[in-house]
């Protein structure tokens, strides 16, 4: 009986040992699963972006047509920075361990296979409602589509792959996620037709001025007055007066100065910007009609 008991107990060690081997070995850092990782070869810069999410609105108004914020980047860096709630100034930032990058590529570029998709736009057509440009870079390929706010009754395989990389994606928060601290702000200024009681508190920054610089890129088309071709920019803060703005202000106000009205609409400015990749001019990368651009900034 003794024996039997021995025989027994240790069978069960052995299960369990030889059950949590293999456990180990099916998951992943960042809680993916399978045995094997094919690495994707990418850059490990601070401001370089590998993959986005980035919002287009549909057919606005500016500068409402335009937007500054994507909603989730990896940088080559490993920092996650990600939209929580509907507003484009809630953001959060994650640091991602080399293996979790890993993971997260080898889903998106082996798994899902994004470098194989040959559309540049998958779902049902609702360009009124807008689009998710959905960008990869690795060393090699550098790639962006759009998407669909709705897959489709009968999606085929490319399509059934984008759209499963986008809800990867948005379900890549992290635990440890901490507030966004954004080391500079812009700030995007159009001269507004409806009156206001707010006062523009910062005297030290000329809205009219600023409208004039930025109104051939918010506004193209339109009758920019008082526009000077030296300074065609969008305006950017940087420090302590970034997050005073940010902290009162939020990601849009209707102010007034000098007796004229402006909507002021405020962007975070992510790493790209900040700290843009050796050989680029500090620039804001803009979603606008369903393809990104690259705006200079001024501060």
């Amino acid at each position: 009986m003794i024996h039997r008991y021995r025989w027994l107990t240790s069978t069960v060690a052995l299960l369990l040992v030889l059950g949590g081997l293999f456990l180990a070995a099916c998951v992943l850092p960042g809680g993916g699963a399978g045995t094997s990782l094919t690495p994707v070869a990418h850059s490990t810069q601070r401001g370089q972006v590998l993959v986005q999410l980035f919002p287009s609105p549909g057919y606005l108004p500016p500068p409402e047509a335009v937007n500054g914020v994507p909603l989730w980047t990896l940088f080559g860096d490993g920092t996650m920075i990600f939209q929580k709630g509907d507003s484009p100034t809630a953001l959060w930032q994650a640091q991602l361990s080399p293996s979790e990058m890993d993971h997260v590529l080898d889903t998106v570029v082996n798994r899902y296979q994004f470098f194989a998709s040959s559309r540049d736009f998958y779902g049902m057509p609702l360009l009124e409602r807008g689009t998710t440009l959905l960008t990869v870079v690795t060393t090699n390929q550098h790639k962006t589509v759009a998407l669909s706010e709705v897959e489709g009754a009968h999606p085929d395989q490319q399509t059934t792959h984008v759209f499963a990389i986008q809800d990867f994606l948005r379900h890549q928060a992290s635990a440890a996620a901490t507030p966004y601290q954004a080391e500079g702000v812009a700030l995007v200024v159009v001269q507004a037709q409806q009156p206001t009681t707010g006062i523009w508190l910062y005297g030290e920054l000329s809205l009219a001025q600023i409208a004039s610089a930025e109104c051939p890129l918010v506004n193209p088309g339109s009758d920019c007055v008082g526009f000077s071709d030296q300074q065609t920019a969008i305006k950017a803060v940087y420090g302590a007066r970034a997050h005073d703005l940010l902290g009162q202000l939020g990601a849009q106000t209707l102010t007034s100065q000098n007796g004229w009205s402006y909507q002021v609409i405020l962007w975070p400015l992510l790493p790209d910007a900040i700290h843009p990749t050796p050989g680029d001019a500090a620039h804001l990368t803009i979603a606008q009609g369903g393809i990104l651009e690259q705006w200079p900034l001024f501060s």
